[in-house]
């Protein structure tokens, strides 16, 4: 069976654990990915960010109502919206991002990796070296044209 080396991605966008919501904001939206890998500064994963993560974060905060049956609903929370993301831009990356250090080595067989992304649960698992130093990430998308193509051409 194949290695996860054929698949990943070598030079992948990277977040600095120091970076805030707007910077992340920032590099999802000019590198066109959907999340990165979070790094220290030796860079060694330590946890992963995603706009969903973000969108998750926005919804838990939205404002609050108390239905009272018939009688009109009271507003609890009563900040704009535009508000509430403006303070979450300056938030530490690391208060809303998953901090689980999932990872692979290039040298990993294919199949392994399948069962990883459907045991975690996750779109992209950071390749790391034998220092733990972040060298790559291999999606699920790739896993998954890598498959198909195989199959298709054998």
């Amino acid at each position: 069976m194949a290695t996860i080396s054929e698949i990943v991605e070598y030079e992948p966008y990277l977040c600095n654990c120091k970076a805030t919501v707007r910077d992340v904001i920032k590099q999802l939206a000019d590198t066109n990915v959907r999340g990165v890998p979070i790094v220290d500064d030796a860079g060694k994963l330590v946890g992963y960010i995603s706009d969903t993560d973000i969108l998750k974060y926005i919804a838990k905060h939205r404002p609050r109502y108390f239905d009272w049956g018939d009688m009109m609903p009271i507003v609890v929370d009563e900040d704009p919206m535009t508000e509430k993301i403006q303070s979450l831009l300056e938030v530490p990356v690391l208060e809303i991002a998953r901090k689980r250090k999932v990872s692979v080595e290039a040298d990993w067989e294919i199949d392994e990796l399948a069962s990883l992304f459907h045991e975690e649960k996750m779109k992209k698992i950071a390749v790391v070296d034998d220092d733990g130093k972040v060298i790559g990430v291999v999606s699920r998308s790739a896993l998954i044209r890598y498959l198909l193509t195989e199959i298709a051409l054998e």
